[in-house]
Parts: C-alpha cells; structure tokens; sequence
C-alpha cells in the first residue's frame, strides 16, 4: 500500500511540478516505524517519513511532504546543524519558514497544511506566523533565524505555539531516532556520496553541488510555467557567494577523482558491440608548472602549495616544469621529494604549451587530473597544435582545470577546460 500511494505522489509531481520530482530523485525516500516527525536524514541523504503517516495522507498531500523535505536538502538547510552554534530548534522553524514559502509560490502549501491540521493537529509556520516580529515573505531562513533569535532569544522551544499555535516539523534534528526503515526509492547514489563526502571537509564545495542541481531543476521548472522564486532567489544566493580559488581547485579535483565512467575510446572488455568502454578514473594527478620569465616568486609559491596540497589526497603526483619546453619530472608521492623540487623551480624563458601538452597527453592515463599553473601568457595559445592537445587531454582526463594569475589562453577556452583564476593577494 505504501509503495502505490508513493507511486501516486510521484505521477503528480511528475506531471505538475516537473523540476520539483528532478530534484526529489536525487535523495533516497524511506519509511520509518514510529519517527516522531518526517525528516531529513543528513548521515545517509535520505528523506524519512513516518510509516503511521502514509495511509492518513492522499497523494497530494504526500507529494507536498516530500518536497518540503526535500527543499530542506536542496537549499543545504541540514549543514549548519553539524558543528555550528545555531539554536538548533529555533533554526529548524526558521527553515520551515523558508520552505513553506517556497510551497506557497506553488500552491502547494494548502495540501501540506490539510495534512498537518488532521496528523499533527498544527498548521505549519510560514512568515505571517512571525510578521509581527518583522519577518518578511522573501527572507531566506538566515534572516529569518536572525530576527527571530533577536526578539524571542532563550523563548524558542515554544516559539512557535506562542506565535499562532503553529507547528513546524522536527525535520532537521540534531538526534536522529532510530527505527525499522523501507526504502521507496534509493535516489542518485553517486550526488549523496559527493555531497556527503565534500560537506565534511569543504561546505563551500557541498552548497556548490547543491546549486548544480538546484539550476538544472529550475530551467526545467522554468519550462513548465510555474517557477517559485524562492528557490531562484536562493540559486542566486547560491552563485554570487565568494568561493576562494584554493576551495574551488580542490573542489574541482575532488569532483573528478576516483570515480567511474563509459567512453567510446575504450573498446568494451567483453567484446560487445555498440556499448562503451568501461574506466575507471584514475587518482593520479599531473601538474604542469609554468616556469617561464613572466611567473614571479609569490606566484611559483602558490603553485607549490597547491601541488603539496594535492599529494594529500592523491595516489601520485607528476610534477612537469615547463617554459618553451619540458625541464624537470618527477612523479611521485612523497611529500618531501615534492617539495625539494618545488623550491628549485625558478622562472625563465619564453611560454611554448606545445611540448608540455604533448608530453603529458603521450604519458596520462585514462581518467587521471591535468592541472596547469600558469599566468596565461602563451606565445602559442591560438595554435591549431595547442587547441587538439587541450582537447585531446580534457577527453582522456577525469578533470582538466587551468589555474591562471593572469589571463585564460584562448586555446583552454576553447577547449572547454575548467578555469580556476587566482588572486596572487589571496591570503586563505
């Protein structure tokens, strides 16, 4: 029975809220014996309803619960809640808050509320609860929480039954309470594990994920006539934050090692016609260091910290030197050896990609990251030679980024490369 009325709240979305079932598919959705409220279950990014709540619900109003829980994963509602020093009840109704907005732009809210009123016997919170306390209709949960903290303070347990009797759900619990779960559907496996894994070492890398999806889900959204703004005033948010270069590299390789993929260069191990190759990506990663005249010492300093950072992480390192030509290689792991080298790099020359490019395309394997530090200037950046070197590694890498102080060869823009611009000033 559980899995038929899913089956329906998912038909509806589908059919109606398009952008809002793409994002629903990237979580797990489980059932759970005897959960005191539905939430969101950050430890295995899994939506977790109530199993005593699905036969008291219609479709309608299922589908709404499911995307207030979402809409909470979605717009990284849960990452305060580890380790930061937020009044966890207070912010969980500041983000009810936000998220019911959001339901309320698509005219949904009503079919949540119906289910509140008759299972919890409270109407959700929305912004009217705490108009009188200034919150306003756009404030994302941020402000809310910081006006409400401000006006009710130590209050907020009851913060919202003194406010209108309203209720928000217990959805982002900072205790998790256990019990027999059944999964509906499992989501996107692999966006879990990149969330979860970048959310402990690196937010900033984690609401970067969060906003990939949360842009494609609202061009689609967008398509279907019914876009809440909520959600792209939160992707703007989302976009406009400062990310510092150092984040961003690290993001990008992290995103690119280790994982899997198909590719028509790679002929399929059992011999089947019409189906890909299957790699495995490498964790290898080459770092081709621009040595030439124009790289001064602060910027060869950066670059060196950058190449030791990623031996943290990486199985082996290939360090290439490089002005017109090749100079120094040295591939391994060992931080020590890493930095020996680093410090005997100087600048000089002229800037020539070419024999760089092709050395490492000729030595790369399938899936390993290319990384280029440099300032940008290249005598050879509009070569034809250049751009099919580019291209060639973008194809065979699991991530190809190129980190510049200066400008982005025409070539690495053409070529589709990742561009990470450094702040030689950036002190993080």
């Amino acid at each position: 029975m559980d899995s038929i009325k899913f089956n329906r709240a998912k038909d509806y979305l589908a059919m109606s809220y398009i952008g809002m079932w793409i994002l629903l598919k990237k979580f797990k959705v489980q059932v759970q014996e005897g959960a005191p409220s539905a939430f969101f279950d950050y430890r295995n990014m899994s939506i977790v309803i109530p199993k005593e709540w699905v036969p008291r619900a219609n479709e309608r109003e299922l589908a709404s619960l499911l995307v207030h829980e979402m809409l909470h994963a979605i717009l990284g509602h849960w990452i305060p809640l580890k380790g930061s020093e937020v009044d966890p009840k207070l912010w969980n109704v500041a983000c009810d808050v936000e998220v019911n907005r959001i339901l309320e732009e698509m005219n949904m809210l009503k079919d949540l509320e119906n289910m509140s009123v008759r299972i919890i016997k409270a109407k959700p919170v929305t912004w009217r609860t705490f108009e009188t306390l200034g919150v306003l209709p756009d404030d994302p949960a941020e402000t809310v929480y910081d006006k409400l903290r401000g006006k009710i303070g130590s209050r907020s347990p009851n913060l919202a039954e003194a406010y209108g009797g309203a209720s928000g759900f217990e959805d982002l619990p900072t205790e998790i309470v256990e019990g027999k779960r059944e999964t509906v559907w499992e989501g996107d496996e692999e966006f879990a594990r990149e969330v979860k894994e970048t959310s402990v070492v690196d937010r900033s890398a984690t609401r970067r994920l969060l906003a990939q999806a949360l842009a494609e889900a609202i061009e689609v959204q967008k398509s279907a006539g019914n876009l809440p703004l909520g959600l792209k005033r939160r992707l703007e948010e989302f976009l406009s934050s400062k990310v510092s270069w150092r984040t961003e590299l690290r993001s990008s390789l992290r995103e690119g090692l280790g994982k899997s993929f198909r590719t028509w260069q790679r002929p399929n191990r059992r011999g089947l016609k019409n189906v890909p190759g299957y790699v495995r990506r490498g964790a290898d990663i080459w770092f081709l260091v621009d040595t030439s005249g124009s790289i001064t010492k602060r910027e060869l300093s950066q670059f060196a910290g950058e190449v030791i950072e990623a031996a943290k992480y990486a199985n082996r390192i290939h360090v290439v030197s490089w002005d017109a030509e090749v100079h120094q290689v040295l591939n391994s792991r060992n931080v020590s050896k890493l930095r020996n080298l680093l410090r005997s790099l100087k600048g000089g020359g002229g800037t020539v990609a070419e024999e760089p490019l092709k050395f490492v395309l000729s030595k790369m394997r399938f899936g390993d990251a290319v990384v280029i530090l440099t300032d940008g200037y290249w005598f050879d950046e509009e070569e034809e030679e250049v751009l099919r070197l580019m291209k060639g590694i973008r194809m065979r890498s699991s991530s190809a980024i190129l980190v510049t102080t200066e400008v982005v060869p025409k070539s690495a823009a053409e070529a589709k490369w990742k561009v990470v611009k450094i702040d030689v000033r950036d002190k993080q």
